[in-house]
């Protein structure tokens, strides 16, 4: 049996998810730098 496989063009797919994928970085970098904060680490 011989199916049709879509195609799929990675640089759409990234720029269409682009902007969540930056949000849940900065948010996750912003959260250890809390942490670094709160824990006293300093000079990191």
């Amino acid at each position: 049996m011989i199916r049709n496989v879509k195609f799929v063009e990675p640089a759409k797919v990234y720029r269409m998810i682009k902007r969540e994928l930056d949000e849940a970085y900065l948010e996750v970098m912003e959260e250890s730098d809390c942490r670094k904060i709160q824990n006293g680490i300093v000079g990191y």
